[in-house]
């Protein structure tokens, strides 16, 4: 049997649990993050110079054996100035915060809200960070599923959006 005190606490529970879902839910599209994945899917990375771009020769080997489109993957220069919200993609991919990359002197958290990327330099400095750190997380990957690149974004973008709801009002 429960007390009126303990059904009254799981009613409040359920009531902030809504409305935390429903934050996490909406920033999910105020970020544009099914958009940017699918404008990155559909990226012809084949025609782009990957050489240079601090791409480890084993991850990128692993991923395009296991059939995985490179551009997916990594962080590419041109594909950070003409895919708007593309360096949100490549840094929840790499799993690292917009504070870590403001640690280094990369102020991304503009260009992640819509400005347009169009500093050479920065793009390329950006790519190379990012493709650093997910080169070494494919590296250790014995397993590598394609579909895994979504659960890591995915879990950057929670606590990003966890952030966020501590921070509200």
């Amino acid at each position: 049997m429960t007390s009126d005190s303990g059904s009254t606490r799981s009613e409040q529970w359920a009531l902030d649990q809504l409305a935390k879902s429903a934050f996490f839910h909406r920033k999910l599209h105020e970020w544009k993050l099914l958009e940017t994945a699918d404008h990155i899917y559909r990226v012809r990375g084949e025609s782009l110079d990957w050489n240079n771009l601090d791409i480890s020769e084993d991850a990128w080997n692993k991923v395009i054996h296991r059939g995985i489109k490179p551009v997916v993957v990594f962080a590419h220069p041109t594909v950070l100035q003409t895919v708007p919200g593309s360096i949100g993609y490549y840094r929840m991919l790499s799993m690292a915060s917009q504070n870590s990359m403001m640690r280094i002197g990369l102020n991304l958290a503009p260009y992640e809200a819509g400005q347009a990327l169009t500093d050479a330099e920065l793009s390329r400095t950006a790519a190379c960070h990012l493709n650093y750190i997910v080169s070494a997380l494919v590296e250790t990957d014995e397993t590598l599923d394609g579909r895994e690149f979504d659960l890591w974004r995915g879990m950057a973008a929670g606590i990003q959006a966890q952030g966020s709801w501590l921070n509200r009002t």
